[in-house]
C-alpha cells in the first residue's frame, strides 16, 4: 500500500468525503480558469486524484493515485482498464459512463484491489468537468482507501477476481474461446493453424487479441487461467 495514502479511520464520514471532493473540484476549476497546471493545485492532495477525457483516458493523476492504482505504470494517456486491477475496472467504467451521460456528481463505496493486489474497500467520488466548456477535460475522480481487508476477505477477493476473468472469457467469440482451450491443451500455433487450414500468423494474431481481451501478459497466463477456471468448476475444458 502506498505510503502516501493510508487507510482512513472508520469514523470518517461520507459528508467529510463529499466536502473533500468539492474542495478538490474547486481547485481543479481554478486551475482551468487561471490556465495553470493541475499539478500546481492538486499534487499535495493525500487522496488519489485523477482527471479523464471524454474518451475516459487519463489526462492527469497525482502521486497518490499512481502509488495506489498504477504502481510502476504511467497512466497518462491510457484507458484505466489497461492497468487497473480487474476488480476495479467494472465500477470504473460504469461510473465514467454515468458522468458522461449527464450525472454531475457520484459518490460510492466499492470493493477492489490496489496496485499490489491487496483487497481493499474504496470510496470514490466523481464530478463532471463538462460545465467548464473545456473540450479536453470531462471527469474529475477522487478515491480513498477506506479499509484493508482481512485474510478471509482476501480469499473471497481471489474468487471474485476469477469470476471477473470468467466474465471476460465468456465474452470472447466462439472462435477465440475454442482457440484459448486448444492453446491451454498444449497445442502450438502451428498445429492449430494446420488443423484450421489457416496461416500461423492468423493464429498468432488471434492469440494476441485474446490476451488483450483477457488482460493477460503471455500465453502461460492464459493456460493458468483456463486450468483455474476448470478447477473451480466454471467449465470443463478437457485440460
Amino acid at each position: 500500500m502506498s505510503e502516501i495514502q493510508q487507510p482512513i479511520d472508520s469514523e470518517r464520514t461520507l459528508v467529510r468525503f463529499a466536502d473533500d471532493l468539492e474542495r478538490i473540484f474547486q481547485s481543479a476549476m481554478r486551475c482551468l480558469d487561471e490556465k495553470i497546471p493541475f499539478d500546481e493545485g492538486l499534487r499535495d492532495e493525500n487522496l488519489s486524484v485523477y482527471i479523464k477525457s471524454s474518451e475516459t483516458r487519463i489526462l492527469y493523476f497525482n502521486e497518490s493515485y499512481r502509488m495506489v492504482f498504477a504502481s510502476e505504470s504511467l497512466p497518462t494517456g491510457r484507458l484505466s482498464k489497461a492497468y487497473l486491477q480487474d476488480s476495479v475496472i467494472p465500477i470504473s467504467l460504469a461510473s465514467d459512463e454515468l458522468i458522461l451521460a449527464g450525472c454531475t456528481t457520484a459518490i460510492f463505496d466499492h470493493f477492489g484491489h490496489d496496485s499490489e493486489g491487496k483487497p481493499v474497500m474504496l470510496r470514490t467520488g466523481k464530478r463532471s468537468l463538462r460545465s467548464m466548456a473545456h473540450p479536453s477535460f470531462a471527469i474529475l475522480g477522487v478515491t480513498e482507501v477506506i479499509e484493508l481487508l482481512p485474510e478471509e476477505a482476501r480469499r473471497s477477493a481471489k474468487s471474485a477476481e476469477l469470476t471477473a476473468k470468467w466474465n471476460l472469457f465468456s465474452k470472447l467469440s466462439d472462435e477465440d474461446r475454442s482457440l484459448s482451450i486448444l492453446l491451454a491443451q498444449g497445442l502450438t500455433p502451428s498445429e492449430i493453424a494446420e488443423q484450421r487450414s489457416v496461416s500461423k500468423r492468423t493464429i498468432e494474431n488471434h492469440r494476441t487479441r485474446i490476451l488483450q481481451d483477457l488482460r493477460l501478459d503471455q500465453q502461460v497466463d492464459l493456460i493458468k487461467l483456463v486450468v483455474r477456471l476448470q478447477e473451480k468448476g466454471f467449465a470443463d475444458f478437457g485440460v
